[in-house]
């Protein structure tokens, strides 16, 4: 793995940080047209995805701390603000994210169902791009794996060969934003705002869950499902409900 892209001098430049940098101006980027295609102000943007960006840090790295508050940050509390060295819960992330999209929505005299509209492709593009930086990290790899399935990562302390389930959710983050970006918004005429979005967690929760089965995890209810597979869970089963409900009523 290369968690460290280069050094030169004082300067280090990690990989999981470049590809995070990478993500958020992607996400300027798509959510500058998406916004833009709903008739709203593009140049909010940059308010947006900088408030979007900087509350999902901060909710997926309690997340993670929280759930490793015993085992490791309690003996080592000056590593809590290393988030160059990986360590960020997805699920924190979307959390801390909505409640900076509301906040800067609400700001700005916004829809807010219309603004989470505008970052479903970018955050499902973003989500890849992240990933990629998972991978070069060494972190959030699969469980034991014989090659040419399995590969070594150095960092995490155990011998063997492990799943590569940062590029299995790096394919899926790409194809929820093709599906969503260059086809759905193109052939789909979205009755109400939040359609989208929904329709995005709908996805992210079906593909997060199957992907989970193959995930490292130190607990596991019933020995088979991690904490990150229920929510998953629930989030698939109440989006694909809400968006059923929504076609049969002609409002999706």
């Amino acid at each position: 793995m290369y968690p460290i892209l280069f050094e030169t001098g004082w300067l280090t430049v990690y990989s999981f940080g470049a590809l995070l940098a990478i993500a958020f101006i992607a996400g300027i980027y798509v959510t500058r047209l998406e916004m833009t295609k709903r008739g709203l102000d593009p140049d909010l943007a940059y308010d947006l995805v900088l408030g979007v960006a900087v509350c999902a840090l901060i909710g997926a790295r309690l997340f993670y701390v929280a759930g490793h508050w015993s085992d490791f940050y309690a003996a080592n509390p000056g590593e809590i603000m290393r988030i160059w060295n990986g360590g960020l819960v997805f699920y924190g992330g979307l959390l801390g994210g909505a409640l900076g999209l509301f906040g800067v929505a609400k700001y700005r005299k916004l829809n807010v169902m219309r603004v989470a509209d505008c970052v479903a492709a970018p955050l499902a593009l973003g989500s890849a791009i992240g990933r990629i930086g998972c991978f070069l990290n060494g972190c959030c790899y699969g469980i034991a794996a014989k090659a040419p399935l399995g590969l070594h990562f150095p960092g995490n302390g155990y011998e063997g060969t492990y799943y590569p389930t940062q590029l299995v959710e790096m394919v899926w983050g790409f194809a929820m934003f093709g599906v969503i970006y260059f086809w759905l918004e193109k052939k789909v005429d979205f009755k109400t705002d939040g359609s989208v979005f929904l329709i995005y967690l709908t996805l992210y929760g079906f593909g997060r869950f199957f992907v989970e089965f193959a995930r490292f995890a130190t607990w596991r209810l019933f020995g088979i499902f991690t904490f990150s597979q229920l929510i998953s869970a629930v989030i698939f089963a109440g989006g694909l409900y809400m968006i059923i409900q929504r076609r049969r009523a002609d409002t999706l």
